[in-house]
This record gives C-alpha cells, sequence and structure tokens, in this order.
C-alpha cells in the first residue's frame, strides 16, 4: 500500500463505475481537486484498490483537498484488505464499513502513529491493523 496526493478528474466513480454523490463541479477533462489517497498495488504491480481519505484534517480542507466518500476493501490472496488514511482513525463509521464488506486486516497510513485510538479501534473490530506512519513506531495491531 502507497499513499500520497492525487489530482483527480472531473467524474468520481463507486466501485460499479457509476458516479458518486459527492461529485464535484465538472471541469471538463482538467483535474478539479487533490486527494489524499492511498493505492494497494498487487503483487504484479498493478494497482488494484484506490481509497481517498474521507475524514481530511482542516489544513488539507484549506488547501483544497477534498473528502472520499467510498470504503475500499481489496479482496487478496492473504484476505480481505480494507484501506483508511490518518484522521480517519476518528470516524468508526469508516471501519464499520469495511467490516460489512468482510475485511480480515485494515492498512492505515498517517503522519502520526494513532496512540491508543489506533490499538482501541483494533480491538474494538477484533481486527487487525498494519501502520505505515512517518515516525519510529508503526506496527501491527
Amino acid at each position: 500500500v502507497v499513499g500520497g496526493l492525487v489530482a483527480v478528474s472531473d467524474k468520481d466513480k463507486d466501485e460499479d463505475g457509476e458516479e458518486e454523490a459527492c461529485t464535484e463541479e465538472s471541469a471538463g477533462d482538467k483535474p478539479v481537486a487533490l486527494r489524499n489517497a492511498a493505492f494497494f498495488i498487487d503483487r504484479k504491480g498493478d494497482v488494484v484498490g484506490e481509497y481517498w481519505k474521507r475524514n481530511p484534517v482542516l489544513a488539507e480542507i484549506e488547501v483544497g483537498i477534498l473528502p472520499g466518500c467510498t470504503c475500499v476493501v481489496v479482496e487478496t490472496d492473504v484476505g480481505r484488505i480494507g484501506l483508511s488514511i490518518g484522521f480517519d482513525l476518528n470516524f468508526p463509521s469508516v471501519f464499520q464499513e469495511m467490516t460489512a464488506k468482510g475485511v480480515d486486516l485494515i492498512s492505515w497510513i498517517s503522519v502520526y502513529d494513532g496512540g491508543l485510538a489506533l490499538q482501541a479501534e483494533a480491538m474494538k473490530l477484533r481486527k487487525p491493523f498494519v501502520s505505515a506512519v512517518m515516525s519510529h513506531s508503526a506496527k501491527v495491531v
């Protein structure tokens, strides 16, 4: 799983290719928004899942990063892996939707290490979390 900022075209799509309710105003074929995104890359090097952070922090919103609106769970040869980013940790609905989709493990990318909140969410859901963080505290919970 890798993360970063991406420019998004004028249409958001759900898993079936349908337009999402949170689609922004169109600007033709030009990108209209920045998203904080996580990508799941399979063993062949193909992107098989893309998640847009649903709950950006105020500093992200102020520079034009828009929230995503879907929950992503990727089917892999080791189970179903959910993708999440940073501040999403404070919003249980993200993880409840993953659980409803049968997630086996949750990948969480962040600038901060999550502390007790990460451990509490893993215990509450009874699902393992694998974190990738900027500090020295990346972990499997």
